[in-house]
């Protein structure tokens, strides 16, 4: 018996999870249910450990581009998000939450950022020259 077959695939069959390439949880919104409550539980199907995904991706951004921005400009972006999308503020508060249960200050005005995060990765924000004339709205 061949026995080199049986063994690559094996081998074969055990790589995807070893890799880490294992297919990822998934997550149904239930767009019937309140705004603040659709996205609760989603965080604690993330198989790794805060230190081990959150924290590093908000520390590398922190850096990068949210340390400059200012407490006013915090300010105009959760005012702007409850303004013009009320119901995804409102999920915002929700993840928050879902956040602060796992032990996490995570603010809505910092999940605010992360929806911003392209137009805030544009703007004059990273010219040290501009920095502080900078208006969100």
């Amino acid at each position: 018996m061949d026995r080199m077959p049986l063994a690559l695939s094996i081998a074969a069959a055990l790589l995807p999870a070893a890799a880490g390439l294992a297919a990822p949880p998934t997550w149904t919104v239930n767009l019937s249910a309140p705004a603040a409550e659709r996205w609760r539980g989603a965080l604690s199907l993330i198989p790794h450990s805060w230190e081990d995904s959150w924290a590093q991706i908000f520390e590398a951004h922190n850096t990068s581009l949210y340390s400059h921005v200012n407490t006013e400009q915090w300010a105009q972006l959760a005012a702007a998000m409850r303004q013009n999308y009320p119901e995804q503020a409102e999920e915002l508060t929700g993840i928050q939450a879902d956040f602060a249960a796992g032990g996490h200050a995570v603010s809505f005005e910092y999940l605010v950022g992360w929806v911003y995060f392209h137009e805030l990765a544009h703007s004059d924000l990273l010219r040290a020259d501009a920095r502080d004339d900078v208006r969100l709205y």
